[in-house]
């Protein structure tokens, strides 16, 4: 069964900790990821069919579900973690602006393409967003 099916909300919430570690440790090693634990080893199709034998109200599962989950996109962390890093404790330190700075200086090209697309795709918004006002006056007033 799944954790989440185990175990109620209220209980999950109190035994997750919630950690927040700088982007800078993506680098450095403490931080690696690794295939997605929800899969627990297997291939799409025992995936498929433990997953819907599990589920309550019917099928849930597909290999398009599986292909989605198929990548190393969780993070670990390697060795001890200061309490610092971690949510909710006494000394909880959150990311400084110093922090990011430091980050944006040692990765501008991806700080820049992240910039870029962002306004790419504010431009794009507003773009729309004008042609569609003024269609709409258009039809507006062609229908007086």
């Amino acid at each position: 069964m799944f954790m989440g099916h185990m175990i109620n909300r209220n209980e999950a919430d109190e035994a997750v900790l919630k950690l927040k570690i700088p982007y800078q440790h993506l680098e450095d090693g403490t931080l690696s990821r690794v295939p997605n634990p929800e899969l627990r080893g297997m291939d799409a199709d025992e995936w498929v069919k433990t997953v819907n034998s599990e589920a309550l109200f019917g099928p849930r599962a597909s290999k398009s579900s599986y292909k989605a989950l198929d990548f190393p996109n969780t993070l670990t962390v390697e060795g001890d973690t200061g309490t610092e890093y971690i949510e909710g404790s006494n000394n909880y330190k959150g990311q400084s602006l110093a922090g990011l700075a430091d980050y944006a200086a040692n990765h501008k090209g991806r700080v820049l393409r992240g910039l870029g697309l962002a306004g790419l795709g504010a431009g794009a918004v507003g773009w729309g967003g004008k042609k569609i006002y003024y269609t709409l006056e258009e039809h507006h007033e062609a229908n007086k």
